[in-house]
């Protein structure tokens, strides 16, 4: 999420399984579960528009679908931009390394995965 908070300061995310929506601000995202489908959106009025219309000519570009699942993400965008390269591109890392993260044995971490909060 930090990821789409630094190229889109205003976005809003949706966790599908649930339909709701919060601004990417807002501390109940980063409880996200690290295996799930969500919709990031540039900003509210993004996040409204397509819901109630679907795509268009004013929010084109401007949502990304993300999977997210063991072994592998899927992010779908209209098409590829730099921004959004660059958001796909930098989530891609920071969830590879939660992933490796929640890998290792609960031993080498005194039996907690505290610190998860950095890479996320």
């Amino acid at each position: 999420m930090r990821a789409a908070m630094g190229i889109w300061p205003r976005g809003w995310v949706e966790l599908a399984r649930y339909g709701q929506a919060r601004s990417l601000h807002h501390a109940w995202v980063l409880y996200y579960p690290l295996e799930c489908d969500f919709y990031v959106f540039k900003d509210k009025y993004v996040h409204t528009t397509w819901n109630e219309h679907g795509i268009t000519p004013r929010n084109v570009h401007k949502m990304m679908c993300v999977s997210v699942l063991p072994d592998r993400m899927s992010f779908i965008i209209d098409e590829p931009n730099g921004r959004m390269d660059s958001m796909v591109m930098q989530m891609m890392e920071t969830l590879r390394v939660a992933h490796e993260y929640m890998k290792r044995p609960r031993h080498q971490f005194g039996g907690r995965r505290e610190g998860l909060d950095r890479w996320i």
